[in-house]
């Protein structure tokens, strides 16, 4: 006998390790991979399916305005002869208008660089250029006086732009006179404890005539990803060594709300929002469109310019969506989305969602806290390496194949079940990455099991696979011919058995004590078939192929096969003190039978062949016994098979079944015993679930039941019966039609 392969590590202990290994391998390797352009967009894409998947389950703040200059607001002033762009005298009548509205804050997301025509941009202009000039410098001081009644009665709040070492700065002159309104703004600022990565070198400040009547002013910088969509929110950003608010924090900041940043938290009232370790957050949006009430800012600038016209008495007038009532205690975004000057950035829930209304979902977030957080980089790390070694332990363990594919979809879809109910919640993890480790370490633990389990069962084919049936012998003795390649027609039955969870016990023992159970339990059972003058046709592992009726024809080969399957149950118990020894549960088998017509002979090539049955029958014989783990059987018979046995054996209906690959539905019996030799009590069995299944095609399902209680009172847990009873139910149910007709589709090999 050929000497047993080996692999060098086989203990139960030693199959975790690797297992465990194998998990921690795959982790890191994702863990390498993830810094690259490739997992970090799908990482991105997969936040903005989430990011979609949760949209509006929070309705908008309904404190926020949208006031956008649109090209309707440019239609409907055009009429009036106020041509684009709107002087500042233009949108003072709004700002005004707002003012005596009592509007709690306008955020103004507008850069107002060089409209003020003040000393800081004149001071190096053509004496052309500054005499051109000087009539439109009295626009400005309206504005200033709607600025200042708003920062009076409540917040009016400017953008600023931060910029890079390389961009272009403000001059000297705008500096000078900029840069100490904005060193006094900043002082009313709380501190900010907390370094952001955010950070730029210079800075662009609005005119300093509105600046200085402004309340305070944010800087505008977006910080999108690479691939150019806006998912990040920067709240906070570093300015040289002071740290700077965005325009919707530092508006949020005006409401006079008990206010602190520190550590990575940003408290407004009773609101906090997180930060993550690069001191942002990912957008939570309301809507794909627009979410928050709208004022139309032509509106205003009409009711404004009426209302100056009156010399700012009487009652505040109202023009089409310029109602007080809309405006007044609420945070009014004012921004410009018009012709020429379009804002538009990429966001997860939209590639053309408004500037304005990015911003408006900033300052939702801050006033609500529910802005969401990606996890520390650390925490990702850890989730990553704990699934996949968890995975690898559990695939160490002796499990069967199927067992650790639905462990692996478990890990699976239970991360990202989490991953969405987290993300819910305002916690962003890592998805992509430990579903990749995930499926790294599931192939990896398959590779090293077939390599485990391939040699050995490649030694057990090779090895018991040379045992022939004496008959064989016999008939190559007297018809040398025999040894020629080829095969001949031949009605036979054909016989499959295999072992009940087979993978699970090989696991638990050395390739010394599996073969020695094994060499046990197949002489048992090859003796039972010789004894019928079968031949065993191979030895596949655990399983048994054997057929009957050739090469010496017989009429009775179906009651052969019926007979040496009825002795192979029964000598299952001779190997249970050689089971019990080695420490596994005592053997059980399943049993397929079909009858039929079949190519048998020698198959292979010259110098290697063995003598084997092939055809559909065959295959039907494996696949019934495979079909007893739907009914919970022991021995399954074809139709031929019982029609050729029935007189000498005790059976009981199961279905007309039709298997996986077949169409027409074939009557299966579950073959008990034989005539004459069997007990009382599977008589009783046989009998009173023959009934039953009767009265069910019958349709008495009261009937069917009444007789499958009494079946199982002859033999508790039968599975047979109970699988006819769940069917029943099923047909009380609906599921199957009624009248049953018999039929059962097996959707599984």
């Amino acid at each position: 006998m050929r000497k047993i392969p080996r692999l060098s590590v086989t203990t139960a202990r030693a199959k975790v390790l690797i297992g465990v290994l194998i998990g921690l391998f795959a982790a890191t390797i994702c863990t390498v991979l993830r810094g690259t352009h490739a997992i970090e967009g799908m990482e991105r894409r997969v936040v903005d399916a989430r990011t979609k998947a949760y949209v509006g389950t929070r309705p908008a703040d309904p404190r926020i305005v949208l006031a956008v200059v649109e090209e309707a607001d440019l239609s409907a002033l055009s009429d009036k002869e106020v041509d684009w762009p709107w002087d500042l005298e233009t949108t003072a009548y709004a700002f005004q208008w707002m003012a005596e509205a009592k509007v709690a804050a306008v955020m103004v997301d507008v850069l107002q660089f060089d409209r003020g025509k003040g000393p800081e941009e004149l001071v190096n202009a053509s004496a052309d250029k500054l005499e051109a000039t000087k009539a439109r410098v009295k626009e400005t001081p309206a504005l200033m006086g709607a600025y200042k009644a708003l920062r009076d009665g409540g917040a009016i709040v400017l953008g600023m732009e931060l910029l890079s070492a390389r961009d272009e700065q403000m001059n000297a002159n705008a500096a000078a006179v900029r840069l100490p309104v904005y060193e006094e703004m900043a002082k009313r600022l709380p501190p900010f404890d907390v370094v952001p990565e955010f950070s730029r070198e210079r800075i662009w400040l609005p005119v300093v005539r509105l600046l200085s009547s402004a309340s305070q002013v944010g800087f505008v910088n977006s910080a999108p990803d690479d691939d150019g969509v806006l998912r990040r929110v920067v709240p906070l950003a570093r300015l040289g060594a002071r740290t700077v608010p965005s325009l919707p924090l530092a508006t949020a900041l005006s409401l006079r709300l008990p206010a602190s940043v520190r550590g990575r938290s940003i408290r407004l009232g009773e609101a906090e929002q997180r930060l993550d370790e690069r001191g942002a957050f990912i957008a939570n949006f309301r809507r794909a469109g627009s979410a928050y009430a709208v004022v139309r800012p032509a509106d205003m600038v009409t009711a404004g310019a009426r209302w100056a016209d009156a010399g700012k008495k009487g009652d505040l007038p109202e023009v089409g969506t310029a109602k007080v009532d809309a405006v007044k205690g609420k945070i009014i975004v004012w921004g410009v989305n018009a012709p020429g000057v379009k804002d538009i950035v990429s966001a997860p829930v939209s590639d053309r969602f408004a500037g304005p209304e990015f911003q408006a979902t900033v300052l939702d977030n801050l006033l609500n806290g529910d802005g969401r957080v990606a996890a520390d980089s650390s925490t990702n790390t850890a989730i990553l390496f704990a699934l996949a070694a968890l995975l690898g332990l559990i695939g160490g363990f002796t499990l069967p194949r199927g067992v650790l594919f639905g462990v692996w979809l478990l890990l699976s879809g239970g991360l990202v079940f989490a991953a969405y109910r987290w993300f819910r919640e305002g916690t962003s993890i890592d998805l992509v990455t430990p579903l990749i480790a995930l499926g790294g370490t599931y192939a990896g633990i398959v590779a090293f099991r077939l390599l485990s389990e391939g040699r050995r069962n490649k030694w057990l084919e090779g090895t018991f696979g040379q045992y022939l049936s004496p008959a064989i012998i016999g008939e190559l003795k007297s018809n040398p011919d025999m040894v020629q390649l080829g095969g001949r027609k031949r009605e036979i039955t054909v016989l499959f058995s295999d072992i009940k969870g087979f993978t699970s016990i090989s696991e638990k023992l050395t390739s010394e004590n599996l073969v020695a159970l094994l060499n046990d339990y197949l002489t048992r059972q090859s003796h039972q078939i010789l004894e019928r003058e079968g031949v065993i046709d191979k030895f596949i592992g655990d399983a048994v192929m054997a057929f009957f009726g050739d090469p010496v024809p017989v009429t009775d080969h179906a009651l052969r096969a019926c007979r040496a399957a009825v002795r192979c149950k029964v000598a299952l118990v001779d190997s249970e003190p050689i089971a019990l020894a080695l420490g596994v549960p005592p053997l059980k088998n399943r049993i397929g039978i079909n009858s039929g017509p079949a190519t048998v002979g020698n198959m292979g090539s010259a110098e290697r062949f063995s003598y084997t049955a092939m055809g559909d029958t065959v295959n039907l014989a494996s696949r019934l016994e495979s079909a007893n783990k739907a009914f919970g059987s022991g021995i399954l018979i074809g139709p031929l098979t019982y029609e050729q046995a029935k007189d000498s054996i005790v059976s009981r209906p199961i279905a007309k079944l039709i298997v996986v690959g077949k169409n027409e539905p074939m009557s299966v019996h579950e073959l008990l015993g034989i005539s004459g030799e069997t007990d009382g009590k599977l008589l009783a069995l046989a009998a009173a679930y023959s009934r039953a299944h009767v009265a069910l095609l019958a349709d008495d399902l009261d009937g069917a039941r009444r007789y499958l209680a009494e079946a199982l009172k002859h033999k508790e847990g039968d599975g047979p019966t109970l699988w006819l009873a769940h069917l029943v139910d099923d047909v009380a149910a609906g599921k199957h039609p009624r009248p049953w007709d018999g039929v059962f589709v097996l959707d599984e090999k």
